[in-house]
């Protein structure tokens, strides 16, 4: 794994997946393992990506994850990122939660781009902890 200062790396098994309509779908995925236990305080830690130029500019995408919680150290906690490298402080939208081990939920979000092509959206772990996304769909809005 890696420090908070150092750029992001996935942890073993990240998903990565471009968008592909199906159904009405962008995207649908299932039981993807975002683990990491033991990882350093402060570390950003990729379960699944939708890397640069999967979303089109000037559009928007409505999220939804369905996940489960198998522990999270305190400090830590699991996260959503959109985010594109133009002005990455303006360029970024996202949402953290936490759970205790057992707990399920669900995160609902509207993703909206720019002008810029090179949105990316990471899902994750942030510190130490161990997150299932049960269920993840995108479809445009």
């Amino acid at each position: 794994l890696y420090s908070s200062s150092e750029k992001p790396v996935g942890v073993s098994g990240t998903v990565t997946t471009k968008l592909q309509a199906s159904g009405g779908l962008l995207l649908e995925k299932s039981g993807i393992v975002c683990n990491a236990s033991g990882a350093k305080k402060g570390s950003w830690n990729r379960g699944m990506v939708v890397p640069p130029k999967s979303f089109a500019p000037d559009s928007k995408y409505l999220l939804k994850l369905e996940w489960t919680s198998m522990g999270i150290e305190k400090g830590s906690q699991f996260y959503v990122n959109f985010i594109s490298k133009q002005d990455k402080k303006k360029n970024r939208q996202n949402k953290g939660w936490t759970g205790a081990s057992g707990k399920s939920g669900n995160v609902e979000m509207v993703l909206e781009t720019n002008q810029f092509e090179d949105w990316e959206l990471i899902i994750g772990v942030r510190g130490a902890g161990h997150m299932v996304v049960d269920h993840v769909t995108i479809q445009a809005m």
